[in-house]
């Protein structure tokens, strides 16, 4: 009875400490609640540390709308909405610090005229192709963009477009966007502000190292007839319209005529013509002597005053562009965008009634960025997208003091750097893959990464890259083994163990833009290999019409697969172990047309088979000291021996 007593005791206690552990687990679960919708985080699926102190998290997310009367995956499906039921999220979350050395970039891919859709990994390797000494550690889909081509100027983006300082488009008042500073402060992000852009255009000079030399404010835009100051000239595309006012559907070219003895862009990098007020032009340009009807893939300036004219062809390329100004003007990378999420720290409630696939953008009160992403219209594989609500919930989820919704659907990629490739991180939705985008949200860095050049059993030879003129380092050190050692151009580190793994760290201070930027880099595993074998003693003999070659090869690793000794272009198969080769002597021998080529494993992180040539040895030399033969030891031999008849008779006259 005693022991059935103690045994209830037990069960009670072990079943009222379940409960209570229950009971604290649920009450423990973050959950941020926005409107009607809830968000919370589950498991934690992948993590990955990126250049610039980047941090990359994967989780499974649960989210839940109340509200009813639409698919719980969108156009993917998955049955109604059941209200308040939570559904499983893939969510991608990329933080952004506001000190690191990267930088945020809008980017299209680059075409002279106009827009070309692409993939966010293309649009990442030709924004690289564009800028050396930069490189993509991570990136986004961004705007939303006329994929229809419904535009004049088809596949522009939907808002204003501003890419390192380059205005390629700007957009009224009403539009929404996010500017990116650069600058290193808490204010790494701008939105929910007005658009303000200059109502003129400005020329800007630069040189062949990219430094800004001068700038003109623009006079006068397309003008029907010759006017004094400084004009531009350029076509721009427009939608033909019937008799009764309607679009055709054809697209034709308002004309422009450049005057005589003006200036002319003929193969610009960039001439965007979006309409009678938006345009922005990259190039050099030269001089032209006759009047020209501009085509939509040429501009041209006209100005009487010769030290303009001068100043123009000496210049390596111009920009002309209207500028942003206003709250956006310390932004140097601007992005159209969608609703606002999240704005001061509350999330913004909509009670729309859609789940995507989303992308968004947003930024602690810290200045710490945050690029998002959440897959969906896959509910087959737990994967059902987000409402407005539902994303502001996840947002201020994750500390977002102000967030901002980017293109979506099928669009919404996001991508990090997997050594010299990209990892794709989320399963875009459309069937063909990624899709093709007006535009993305790059994160880039100066790419000063130490690279491995070679690595030997007992010494690592390492390299940096080339860099463009505006980008440059100082205090550059990598540590090995707990000794560090300073870096240059190319740097060989000897004194390693063999066949040992070692570490990599480096640091270093990168300069662009005016500013300096500390930067830890990512760490570099190598493994150095085995021995390399050598030769040694190398002599020759020639006697009696034999050539005998001596030698002796170390190989304490055992590492060589095989030996062939050659003798002008006659080889021979040798031993290492047998240390002599005995041959006819060849016609016009000569020492110095005699080598060793060994191949053996190396086995270290650069290496496997390696060939190794071993020739004009300083130490194969003739052992016979004269023409008759007559051989060292021959020599050696009789000297003893008359040193001994000597001493026998020195004893004996004794």
């Amino acid at each position: 009875m005693k022991r059935l007593f103690k045994t209830l005791v037990f069960t009670f206690i072990c079943i009222t400490s379940l409960f209570v552990c229950l009971n604290v687990s649920a009450d423990t679960i973050k959950t941020v609640e926005v409107g009607e919708s809830s968000y919370y985080q589950g498991d934690l699926v992948e993590t990955n540390s990126l250049e610039g102190n980047l941090l990359h998290n994967k989780y499974i997310g649960y989210s839940y709308s109340k509200l009813t009367g639409f698919s719980a995956a969108g156009s993917g499906g998955g049955g109604d909405n059941v209200s308040g039921q939570y559904y499983p999220q893939s969510v991608n979350v990329l933080e952004i610090p506001k000190d690191t050395p990267a930088k945020v970039v809008n980017w299209t891919y680059q075409v002279n005229y106009g827009w070309s859709l692409a993939t966010v990994e293309q649009i990442a390797k030709n924004f690289e192709q564009h800028n050396p000494g930069w490189k993509v550690i991570a990136a986004i889909n961004a705007d939303f963009f006329d994929i229809n081509s419904t535009k004049a100027l088809p596949l522009t983006t939907s808002g204003v477009f501003e890419s390192n300082g380059h205005v390629y488009k700007t957009a009224s008042s009403s539009s929404t966007a996010v500017g990116f500073t650069n600058n290193g402060t808490t204010n790494t992000l701008i939105g929910n502000k007005p658009i303000e852009v200059t109502d003129y255009y400005t020329l800007r000079l630069f040189d062949k190292d990219n430094k800004l030399v001068a700038e003109y404010k623009v006079d006068n835009v397309n003008p029907e007839s010759v006017q004094t100051g400084l004009t531009l000239y350029y076509s721009y595309p427009v939608f033909e319209l019937d008799e009764e006012g309607k679009k055709t559907g054809n697209r034709i070219s308002v004309s422009s005529v450049l005057p005589k003895d003006a200036l002319i862009c003929n193969f610009p990098a960039n001439c965007i013509p979006m309409d009678e007020t938006g345009f922005f032009g990259k190039g050099s340009l030269e001089l032209s002597t006759e009047e020209l009807t501009l085509n939509k893939e040429r501009f041209g300036i006209y100005t009487t005053d010769e030290t303009i004219k001068q100043a123009v062809l000496n210049a390596s390329y111009v920009t002309i562009q209207r500028d942003i100004i206003g709250a956006y003007s310390e932004a140097d990378n601007i992005v159209g965008c969608g609703v606002p999420l999240v704005l001061d720290g509350q999330g913004v409630v909509y009670n729309n009634k859609e789940r995507h696939p989303r992308t968004m953008i947003g930024v602690k009160e810290d200045g710490t960025l945050l690029f998002v992403t959440v897959d969906g219209r896959q509910p087959a594989d737990e994967m059902y997208g987000m409402t407005y609500d539902e994303q502001g919930a996840l947002m201020e989820y994750y500390g977002a003091f102000e967030a901002y919704n980017l293109d979506g659907g099928g669009s919404t990629t996001m991508l990090i750097r997997d050594g010299n490739e990209f990892r794709v991180l989320n399963s875009p939705s459309d069937s063909g893959g990624a899709r093709r985008d007006s535009n993305a949200i790059l994160v880039v860095i100066p790419d000063v990464s130490l690279k491995v050049s070679k690595v030997n059993d007992k010494s690592v030879e390492l390299e940096l890259p080339n860099l463009p003129s505006n980008i440059s380092y100082k205090d550059y050190t990598a540590t090995i083994d707990g000794k560090s050692y300073p870096i240059t151009k190319n740097t060989t580190i000897d004194g390693l163990n063999s066949n040992t793994e070692y570490t990599i760290n480096y640091s270093y201070t990168v300069i662009y833009d005016g500013n300096e930027r500390q930067v830890t880099g990512v760490p570099i595993k190598i493994k150095t290999g085995n021995i390399i074998p050598d030769v040694s003693n190398f002599t020759y003999i020639i006697e009696e019409g034999k050539l005998y070659i001596n030698y002796e090869i170390s190989d304490p690793d055992n590492v060589i697969s095989f030996i062939v000794l050659y003798i002008g272009s006659k080889s021979y198969d040798i031993k290492k172990d047998t240390k002599q080769l005995v041959v006819k002597v060849p016609d016009n021998f000569k020492p110095e047309n005699v080598s060793i080529v060994m191949a053996y494993e190396l086995n270290s992180s650069t290496n496997a088979t390696v060939t190794k040539t071993v020739d004009n040895l300083k130490e194969f030399v003739e052992e016979s000291v004269d023409e008759g033969g007559c051989t060292s030891g021959a020599y050696f031999i009789s000297t003893i021996l008359l040193l001994s008849l000597c001493g026998t008779i020195l004893i004996k006259r004794k």
